[in-house]
């Protein structure tokens, strides 16, 4: 396995992604917990 040496740049668009992923997740499951709540109490 030959490692291959990241550039900064890569470094920094991998933590960028990162970001905008979990905020995603965090966003999408929030969403989808409170509908959820909302259905179970029948509103």
């Amino acid at each position: 396995m030959v490692h291959k040496w990241k550039t900064p740049e890569e470094i920094q668009f991998q933590k960028k992604r990162k970001e905008k992923l979990l905020f995603l997740a965090t966003s999408l499951l929030s969403i989808l917990l409170g509908t959820a709540l909302l259905t179970n109490k029948g509103w």
